[in-house]
């Protein structure tokens, strides 16, 4: 259990580079590639992202059905822009 909210500014997913974690493991893939970011491979899009892609969409329906406004707002924020931050 926390102690405090996180901001969804601290949590969110600002797209993958091969120098912080990721929870779906792409940054394994960028530093096996050599490249900073998912965006700079030559494989890409390939069948790992558009798999993130699938979750991601899956994960943010359930959201919009258990969340509230607000909870879904903080979590849309932070979460669900994979595609636009991946292609950075």
């Amino acid at each position: 259990m926390r102690n405090s909210v996180v901001p969804p500014e601290e949590m969110a997913c600002t797209g993958c580079s091969s120098h912080k974690e990721c929870t779906y493991g792409l940054t394994d893939c960028t530093k096996a590639h050599g490249v900073e970011k998912c965006s700079q491979c030559g494989a890409f899009p390939c069948g790992k992202i558009e798999s993130v892609l699938e979750k991601s969409a899956k994960i943010q329906k359930k959201c919009r059905a258990v969340c509230s406004l607000a909870e879904y707002a903080a979590l849309e924020k932070a979460f669900f822009h994979k595609e636009e931050n991946l292609r950075k």
